[in-house]
């Protein structure tokens, strides 16, 4: 099966300015581009995405995404840029700017929304072809990137302020061999799709029916620390090495 144009299909990259980790997170160098350009270049270098938009507060961030043709910087308003606010009040502000400003009639109820995480630069374009493929295929309402954990929760402790243990779940899981305990996956916030409609409605990303695409923990990189950061690094230094032998 093909992948169906029937959709107007929006990617939507938020970029907040503020970052406790690393200052400037979301446009450090990385290999020689700003962290933020791999997720453009994904989304631009797919066949699927109509239209690409970065919602920013940060000026800095503005011009390291004004680099790219194609792209259209949303600018997030202050309440929408604080440390408690929500990505999703940022996207469908993004959206609301978008509708109101695009020349050509867009209906609204024909509209897909991939939200592509700027701190997730080792997912490309295969991936998110790969994913809109499959949340085209399936009758859900949703579709989250995920990783297998390889730590299960299912063995995991609560501990209470008088330093006592309760299991996570039941006790019974406590004893049993692992391999009888249900596989657990993780969201990798590389990708979700989902429609602008229900998007509106739900105010987030999981809706049941929701389908998982699986990608390996490598391609999850989601980078948070300056360890990430370096692990990426090696990552796509030896993608590259790989490429040039070939």
């Amino acid at each position: 099966m093909t992948l169906s144009q029937k959709k107007h299909v929006v990617a939507v990259i938020p970029a907040r300015g503020g970052s406790k980790g690393i200052p400037k997170k979301n446009i450090i160098d990385l290999c020689g581009k700003p962290l933020i350009g791999y997720s453009i270049e994904a989304a631009l270098h797919t066949d699927i995405v109509d239209k690409i938009l970065v919602t920013t507060d940060c000026d800095d961030i503005s011009r390291a995404v004004n680099r790219y043709a194609g792209v259209t910087v949303i600018r997030r308003p202050e309440e929408l840029s604080q440390d408690h606010s929500l990505t999703v009040d940022a996207i469908l502000h993004a959206m609301s700017v978008y509708m109101n400003t695009v020349e050509e009639y867009i209906n609204e109820n024909n509209i897909d929304i991939i939200l592509l995480q700027p701190t997730s630069p080792l997912r490309d374009a295969s991936h998110i072809r790969e994913a809109y493929e499959l949340y085209n295929q399936s009758a859900v309402k949703s579709l989250i990137s995920i990783c297998r954990e390889p730590h299960n929760p299912y063995k995991n402790f609560i501990l209470n302020s008088k330093n006592e243990l309760s299991p996570l779940f039941t006790e019974a899981y406590l004893s049993m061999p692992r391999q009888s305990l249900p596989e657990v996956f993780r969201q990798n916030g590389a990708i979700y799709i989902i429609s602008y409609q229900d998007l509106k409605t739900k105010k987030g990303f999981y809706i049941s029916p929701s389908i998982g695409y699986e990608m390996s923990e490598i391609f999850s990189a989601d980078i948070d620390t300056i360890d990430d950061l370096n692990n990426a690094r090696i990552v796509i230094d030896a993608q590259r090495k790989k490429n040039v032998a070939l």
